[in-house]
């Protein structure tokens, strides 16, 4: 079973910025996944992250609180790739004790260099939650 040192193997695009922790933590959401998902949502459309925990799906649910952020739980091939084709998922969050080292590798990558299709019917939906954040 891997650990979340092991994630820190995986290969990083040139502009990439390595924030994390290793061990569980309280102050683990404060001190690095809201700075991490704030970051991302500085600058959508260009900034992207990368979450990992046990599951995966405390840090999504976590990163789905910054406005602007679509975070997506990414455990298989066609995880990776819808989230962001149709959903143009911001932030992947993987979990460290469902994934072995080197899937997780092969989800980053697909993940990091499939495109957001640009479909209306994917704008619209995206819309929409962003305008739900603001109530």
């Amino acid at each position: 079973m891997p650990n979340a040192r092991n994630y820190g193997q995986l290969n990083r695009p040139s502009s990439f910025q390595h924030i994390s922790m290793i061990g569980p933590s309280e102050s683990a959401l404060a001190k690095f996944l809201f700075p991490m998902a704030k970051a991302v949502a500085e600058n959508l459309g260009e900034n992207k992250g990368i979450a990992v925990c046990g599951s995966g799906q405390g840090e999504a649910m976590a990163a789905n609180k910054v406005r602007g952020i679509r975070a997506a739980v990414v455990y298989d091939e066609y995880s990776a790739r819808m989230s962001r084709q149709d959903n143009d998922a911001n932030i992947m969050a993987l979990g460290a004790r469902t994934l072995d080292i080197e899937t997780a590798k092969r989800l980053v990558r697909m993940w990091l260099e499939t495109p957001f299709s640009g479909e209306e019917r994917h704008i619209r939906r995206i819309k929409k939650i962003a305008e739900e954040e603001k109530t």
